[in-house]
């Protein structure tokens, strides 16, 4: 057998082995995507958050600006009698978890949160939580405020994050495991 003779009886061979290999590994692609979405989190939607500062109209007193409507609360230079957080999901029927990170201030520590913000009971909508502040106070308050959202419970991690030393690798590893985060700073100066 010749060069060439070997050639032209080998090449179909070569060609049958070349397409088989090539198909494999698409099979091996397609695999390896489908085990990727099964194992990667479920995308969520970014949540929201509105942070107001709840302050009296002109002559009225602080213990009558949580009564009135929030639209009535805004542009004053007065100083604050509270903050109104409002946390929410983008998409309808997420766990949302609203977590105050306190710097400066310890102002909001003993004050109840409702149930539908602490991250393990769905949500459709908007859930709203207010705080009163002391009328002098001390220190500045401080805060970074987290509006958290998933598709699985995360009740628990209020607590893990309160645990934690470094904020940014944190929030690095929430966002990793499929928690959507909206974080918003709050500075109040006495």
């Amino acid at each position: 057998m010749t060069p060439s003779t070997w050639s032209r009886w080998q090449l179909p061979g070569l060609l049958a082995i070349a397409a088989a290999i090539v198909i494999l590994a698409a099979v091996d692609v397609e695999k390896k995507k489908a085990l990727d979405a099964e194992t990667a989190p479920a995308v969520v939607s970014t949540p929201t958050l509105v942070i107001k500062a709840l302050r009296p109209p002109a002559g009225a007193v602080c213990a009558q600006a949580n009564a009135l409507p929030r639209s009535l609360n805004d542009g004053s230079k007065t100083p604050p009698c509270g903050l109104s957080f409002v946390a929410g999901a983008a998409e309808p029927d997420r766990y949302v978890l609203l977590y105050l990170h306190t710097h400066r201030g310890n102002y909001v520590n003993n004050v109840e949160m409702p149930a539908e913000l602490k991250g393990g009971k769905l949500l459709t909508g908007n859930a709203a939580w207010s705080i009163g502040l002391p009328l002098n106070m001390d220190e500045p308050l401080e805060l970074l405020a987290l509006s958290l959202a998933s598709n699985k419970k995360i009740d628990g991690a209020a607590k893990w994050l309160a645990e934690q030393d470094n904020m940014p690798d944190a929030i690095r590893k929430l966002r990793e495991g499929g928690v959507a985060i909206l974080m918003q700073r709050v500075l109040i100066e006495p």
